[in-house]
């Protein structure tokens, strides 16, 4: 059989998904660009058998070519598949023992790239966990690290930052898991079930819940926030009508929103990762729409197309200055969303305590519960809850949409009673003033002029008259 098929020409246009052979059963996995992973695949009894070789290109070509032969001279020999590559997982004498840094700098590079847009934040965080909390880790070989270099990493924060430590716990699971797939240690030192548990000292976690403003209340915030009139508190009163989570309103897209069945899609991409996420669909009530209007007011291509169709009532529903709107809630024309501090700073001066933007889920809920007294399962999928049991959800295969309807039109009305009832789909006919449709005024041109040159200047034209 071929083998050392590979060239330096292959090596070095390797990206992610590429499967490039270098012969008799040996593989180069891309998983992003410059950057894979050695499988060793062998058919031994009429079964096919694979292992990880190690990540490339920590592990050399000629290292990798260098197990693949120990392996095939072992069996050959008369060993088992599994015997001859434990015998061959040794680490790669020129380069030296991999360190537990190299390792994972690049397993991170790999697995949690730092992308320039969507979500790059859990990307960074599983980052700087690593770095600054397992620095004790770094310099020690991967094969070298047990159960009380993994204790002795995570004891500094342990008791104190409870949360961070136990992600911690589980991004070095991760990393060691994949390293005992690729051959690189025999164990999983970072293991939680019959590994760390029984060393690992006992702790009690103090849940602390975001703050929520009463229910009671929420009416007059609500009206609080249409007084400032602001996209910051537009967004707001998004969040707060939809009972969706903070991320998912600030990344709103006119292209989400499918006005002939009156819903909004929240992509699966903006949803909050659990392992059961999906798309979420809210049905747009009256108020929802009258806000979408007086944020569409702000658009240009709005006022653009509406100053010539202002009175056609026909032309409101066909949304034409909506197909390359972009985002709903951005400040400038960077096409960014507001930020949470920019919600941040508007909570707090709002006249109200208990306001934050997470604490607004938590007032819809106890809204539904008290006032509505709907079925939990309804009032779950209103905040975009997916059932946790497999079983259940596997049979369970729906949303509750239909129940949701009425659901969002009453807390709607609760919110802001009679504030939609005079509107067509993106907002009353009686506003549209031709104020609306006025250029902004134009700015001065050069330098204004201060009071000096104002109390000077009359003694001049008398100079000059003289």
């Amino acid at each position: 059989m071929a083998k050392d098929l590979l060239t330096k020409r292959q090596l070095a246009s390797l990206k992610k998904d590429d499967w490039l052979s270098d012969g008799s059963g040996l593989a180069l996995k891309g998983s992003a660009p410059g950057v894979g992973s050695w499988v060793y695949r062998k058919r031994v009894g009429g079964k096919l058998k694979s292992t990880g070789l190690g990540p490339y290109p920590n592990v050399s070509v000629a290292a990798a070519r260098a197990k693949r032969d120990e392996i095939e001279q072992s069996i050959r020999g008369g060993q088992s598949f599994e015997s001859a590559v434990l015998s061959a997982k040794t680490s790669v004498t020129h380069l030296g023992p991999i360190t537990f840094w190299r390792y994972a700098d690049d397993w991170l590079k790999r697995n949690k790239p730092i992308p320039a847009i969507g979500k790059p934040r859990t990307n960074i965080l599983w980052r700087k966990r690593i770095e600054d909390y397992c620095t004790a880790l770094h310099p020690i070989p991967m094969n070298e690290i047990c159960v009380t270099h993994i204790r002795d990493a995570l004891m500094p924060i342990w008791m104190d930052k409870i949360e961070s430590a136990n992600r911690t716990r589980h991004h070095l699971g991760a990393i060691f898991a994949s390293a005992r797939v690729e051959g690189i240690v025999d164990s999983n030192p970072a293991a939680w079930n019959d590994n760390l548990v029984h060393i690992m000292p006992k702790r009690r976690k103090k849940v602390t819940h975001h703050a929520s403003l009463p229910y009671q209340d929420i009416p007059r915030f609500y009206e609080w926030l249409e007084q400032q009139g602001t996209i910051t508190a537009r967004c707001i009163q998004w969040a707060i009508l939809t009972g969706v989570r903070p991320s998912e309103a600030r990344w709103t897209e006119w292209a989400e929103f499918d006005f002939d069945a009156l819903i909004w899609n929240v992509p699966e991409s903006r949803m909050k990762d659990t392992g059961v996420s999906t798309r979420h669909i809210v049905p747009l009530s009256k108020e929802m729409l009258r806000v979408l209007a007086e944020i569409r007011k702000k658009n240009i291509n709005y006022r653009a197309f509406g100053r010539t169709n202002r009175h056609d009532p026909s032309w409101w529903n066909d949304r034409r200055d909506l197909e390359h709107g972009g985002l709903l809630f951005c400040l400038n024309d960077k096409r960014k969303p507001l930020s949470d501090t920019a919600l941040r700073r508007m909570l707090l001066k709002a006249p109200f305590d208990h306001c934050t933007m997470h604490g607004f889920r938590a007032t819809l809920r106890t809204w539904l519960e008290e006032e509505i007294e709907v079925p939990e399962r309804v009032a779950e999928a209103c905040l975009a809850h997916k059932e946790q049991d497999m079983k259940k959800r596997a049979y369970l295969r729906t949303d509750h949409f239909k129940q949701r309807v009425p659901l969002m039109e009453r807390w709607g009305q609760y919110l802001a009673p009679g504030w939609a009832s005079d509107h067509y789909l993106f907002g009353p006919l009686r506003e549209l003033l031709d104020q609306m449709f006025d250029e902004p005024r134009a700015k001065p041109i050069g330098r204004p002029r201060s009071n000096n040159d104002a109390k000077h200047a009359p003694q001049a034209m008398e100079e000059v008259h003289v």
